[in-house]
């Protein structure tokens, strides 16, 4: 049992536990599962994705009946997206790293012109291959 003093209340571990515990809870069987999912580090990451993101849609209908949120829903809002986008991240940095061999440096050069890099810039970050700054010139010289 608890023992109030005059200042302070002194609660004991084990009372706590023995309290919020019954013998109903005790008796029951604990079922454990026998078959786990055997799934590639890809699929776990998709998977993680869509379990966050169905975690988010109770947010969503809140936002979207123009409800606020308290400060604990939104702290826990701003963490899920927040854990949603690291995931999606950790995934789409895997799939480049797996399909960046797929590419020369020849496409992968003319994707970085694309998306606005110089041609300076580009020759330097393939200083290992002496033949890219010609055949990118030739290639960008082709499109025109």
């Amino acid at each position: 049992m608890a023992v109030t003093k005059v200042t302070r209340r002194v609660v004991r571990a084990c009372d706590v536990v023995e309290d919020a515990l019954t013998k109903a809870d005790l008796m029951k069987e604990v079922v454990t599962p026998e078959a786990t999912l055997d799934l590639t580090y890809e699929q776990r990451l998709e998977r993680q994705i869509e379990l966050a993101s169905l975690a988010l849609n109770k947010y969503e209908k809140k936002l979207r009946a123009g409800i606020d949120m308290n400060l604990d829903e939104e702290r826990s809002f701003i963490q899920h997206q927040d854990s949603l986008r690291k995931l999606e991240t950790t995934l789409q940095a895997l799939n480049a790293k797996q399909h960046l061999d797929d590419d020369t440096d020849l496409e992968v050069a003319l994707g970085m012109i694309d998306n606005g890099g110089t041609f300076e810039q580009i020759v330097a970050a393939f200083a290992h291959n002496p033949d890219l700054p010609e055949q990118l010139q030739e290639a960008l010289d082709a499109k025109q």
